[in-house]
Parts: structure tokens; sequence; C-alpha cells
């Protein structure tokens, strides 16, 4: 009787060493066909909250700005895949292609390419390594060089420096996670730049925050901080994430979610129909073909049912521009031809 009560106090008084996050590759690496949402958030007022056993970091208030979206495909779907043969799956954001190379123990970057700026790692920088827990730390350096086209070039190395400083329940607009763990990575980089032939060295610092978890392949908030000088630290950048996953085959895209956008060619105004389920975490982005965005619809100006919103398009320039409805029930595309 005292054995079996001894056993349920030491239980009852050090729950926390049952909840610790074990981050490993076959649950954290993303998948060909994911689709992760950013959402670009107001930094004043943030910080990176406590670090330790069993914190719960509250930002709920976080007040959306802006978008972007992170797709995964084949080294082979993409345009550059020949000059990073050895990447077995590429992150597509805002026109720029990383190419990456998932394994056991990491997930590394081999490089980049937008078409303008070329860049490749002869020794990969992992980006996020495994198994990853509570007070794991992690170290690896990578070397590469890039090229600006018609401009120059220089060759970098970078240090990423990663240290898990804490776990606990994670709160944010999109949900609450009870089982993060959070990683804190310096990032150091020394450019050796050649411009318009003047050469120079500039080395830098960054920090970041992420906050993962266990069944979510991407970082679920990312806090960022640049120096301001040489001692003080600023957050300059904060977004938190939600995923759209690959519809099964029984219940396709089209099926799911209506989106109709006219006249097309539009010349003053884009008109856009579509029906919506549930608006929450639904929103619409309008994106050239290079993957920027030129403008945007919040789900605040979303609403459950029919939806007929008006665009402006007198300011842009001719050309043709991707309309996504990203929603719930899945992603939609419609292209779009201006011409004035």
């Amino acid at each position: 009787m005292k054995k079996a009560l001894l056993s349920a106090i030491l239980l009852m008084s050090f729950p926390v060493l049952f909840a610790q996050p074990n981050l490993t590759a076959p649950f954290m690496n993303p998948l060909v066909g994911e689709t992760f949402i950013g959402y670009e958030c107001d930094a004043r007022g943030v910080t990176m909250g406590a670090a330790g056993a069993g914190v719960t970091w509250n930002y709920a208030f976080l007040s959306v700005l802006g978008y972007d979206t992170t797709g995964y495909f084949t080294c082979a779907a993409t345009p550059y895949c020949d000059s990073y043969s050895t990447s077995n799956i590429v992150a597509l954001n805002s026109g720029e292609y990383d190419y990456e190379i998932e394994s056991s123990s990491s997930l590394s970057l081999i490089g980049g390419n937008t078409g303008s700026v070329y860049f490749y790692l002869t020794d990969p920088l992992d980006e996020m390594f495994y198994p990853a827990t509570y007070h794991s730390t992690h170290k690896d350096t990578g070397v590469g060089y890039g090229i600006l086209a018609g401009i120059g070039g220089d060759y970098e190395t970078d240090i990423d420096s990663f240290n898990a400083d804490a776990y606990g329940t994670l709160i944010l607009p999109s949900g609450t996670y009870p089982n993060t763990l959070r990683i804190h990575v310096i990032s150091v980089s020394k450019d050796s730049e050649v411009f318009f032939g003047v050469p120079t060295v500039t080395v830098a610092q960054t920090e970041a925050y992420l906050w993962y978890d266990s069944s979510f392949h991407n970082q679920l908030l990312e806090i960022d901080y640049d120096t301001a000088g040489s001692t003080s630290l600023y957050v300059s950048g904060v977004e938190y994430y939600t995923s759209h996953l690959p519809l099964s085959v029984s219940k396709t895209v089209s099926d799911a979610v209506f989106l109709k956008v006219f006249p097309n060619p539009a010349t003053n105004d884009m008109n856009i129909s579509l029906d919506l389920a549930d608006n929450k975490d639904a929103f619409i982005s309008i994106s050239d073909m290079l993957g920027r965005v030129v403008g945007s619809f919040p789900s605040g100006k979303l609403n459950i049912g029919a939806n007929n919103l008006t665009f402006p398009v007198q300011d842009l320039p001719n050309g043709m521009y991707i309309v996504q409805l990203h929603s719930p029930q899945g992603n939609v595309n419609q292209k779009v031809v201006i011409a004035k």
C-alpha cells in the first residue's frame, strides 16, 4: 500500500516528465503537396516569453497585417531542379524556390532561385534537426555562394546554433497547442561580396524563437529578432502558421469550394465571387506571376455563404495574375489577365 501511494505521489509531483515533446523526422518533415499559410502580424508588444518546462505562451492577441503561402513540391516539378539535383523536396514562397534535403536527422537547405537571384550551398545548412526535445542543442555550418544577375555575387558562411529552451502550451488566434517545443536559433552570417567590382565583407547576427508541435510539419509560430546597432535586440517579425493538407481523392477541391473571377481580361475592376461553408482562416490573395502578393481580402471581409467582392486593378501593370482562395475546405486558383 505504501509503495503504491508513493508511486501515485511521484506521478502527481512530476507530470511534466511525461509531457515533453519529442520531434522526429517522420512527424516533422514537410510532405509534397502541403501548403502552409503564414499570417504576418504586428510585432508591437510581442516578446518571446519565458523559457523552461510547462510554460504557457498566450499570443491570442496577435493582429494580422498580411499573408503568405509556402507550398511543397518534388524537385522535378520545379524549373531549377537541374541545379539542385540532390534535393528531395522544394519550398515555394513568393516566387522563391528553396531546394532542401529531408533526412532522418535533419531538414537542410542546399540553395534557392528566384530567376534573378541564385544561391547554392556546397555545404548544406540545417534548418531543423532530429530528434529534438527539451534541452536539445545543435550547431551547423553552411557554406556557399550567390549570384545576383547583372550586378555581382557573394560567398557566404552561415552558422546556426539551436537550443530547445522550453516546452509547454502555445495559444494562437488559430487555436491552442498543448504540447509544443520552443527552439531558440542564433544565426551568424559572413558575406564576402563583390558588387560592381567593389568587394565588401559583412557580418550579421539574427535570432529567432520557433514553436513546433509533432503533428504539424512546420513551425507554428516564429518570432524574429534583429540587432539595433550592435548591442540591443528588437522584434523584427512575427508570423504564425496554419496548414491546408491535400484533399482526399474522394473529395476534390472544386467540390469543396467555389471561386469565380470576372471579367477576364479585367481593365478597371476585378470581380470575385465565392461561396464559403466556413470563413474561419479563409482569405483571398491576389499575386503576380513572381508570387508577389498585390492584394488580399482577410477573413474579416469574408462571409459564410455567398460573397461578391470588387478589387480595383487600374494601378496594376498589364499581365497575368493568380487569384487564390485559401479556406478550410481547400484552395482554389483562378488566373486572370489585366489588360488596359
